[in-house]
């Protein structure tokens, strides 16, 4: 994770679907309301959850995604805190907050007294609402011993990831239009 980590929103999701920017503000949020996360190595993280449109480029539809949100807070005096890092979970297609704590760790203290950790579970990962169907995620099992032929293990785990992928949006056909990259620039806008 933390090979891939940008203290910096890089912003890849699930589905690069290619659509145009929205040109509408961004949605204000007043206020999250923040509370003691629940779950097994949760504690010290704080959670809420954001709602946002389905479909940015169509906002008033009333369709909603409820998106988990987690942060822990700067350890330092308030008067020496910034602000707030975001960073995005990566993957794509994974949730942010069950690694909120081990990126946290990664970081020097001073960004850990001085900046608040935010992350988020992108749509369709995780506990989102709504949530994606279950997607198998194919095994590609390489020789115990032996040489490896790794231009063909690539080629045979592109062509099962993709056939996957394919399938998990078959199967999501009422979610999946709504997982691309540009609406998780919305979302964290």
């Amino acid at each position: 994770m933390s090979r891939t980590l940008l203290v910096a929103v890089a912003l890849v999701t699930i589905g690069a679907t290619v659509v145009p920017p929205v040109q509408a503000a961004p949605q204000q949020i007043s206020n999250l309301s923040w509370q003691a996360c629940e779950g097994k190595g949760l504690k010290g993280i704080e959670c809420a959850t954001l709602t946002v449109p389905r479909d940015w480029s169509n906002p008033d539809t009333g369709q909603t995604f409820e998106l988990p949100v987690g942060r822990i807070k700067a350890s330092g005096p308030r008067s020496e805190r910034i602000g707030v890092l975001m960073f995005n979970p990566g993957g794509p297609g994974g949730p942010g907050i069950p690694y909120l704590r081990r990126v946290h760790a990664d970081l020097p203290t001073s960004i850990q007294q001085r900046f608040d950790l935010v992350t988020w579970n992108p749509r369709g990962t995780d506990d989102t609402v709504p949530a994606m169907v279950d997607c198998p995620y194919p095994k590609i099992t390489v020789p115990a011993t032996g040489p490896i032929d790794w231009p063909q293990i690539a080629i045979e785990q592109h062509s099962a990831m993709g056939q996957a992928l394919s399938t998990c949006f078959e199967t999501n056909k009422e979610v999946s239009p709504y997982l691309g990259t540009w609406q998780s620039v919305r979302d964290i806008d």
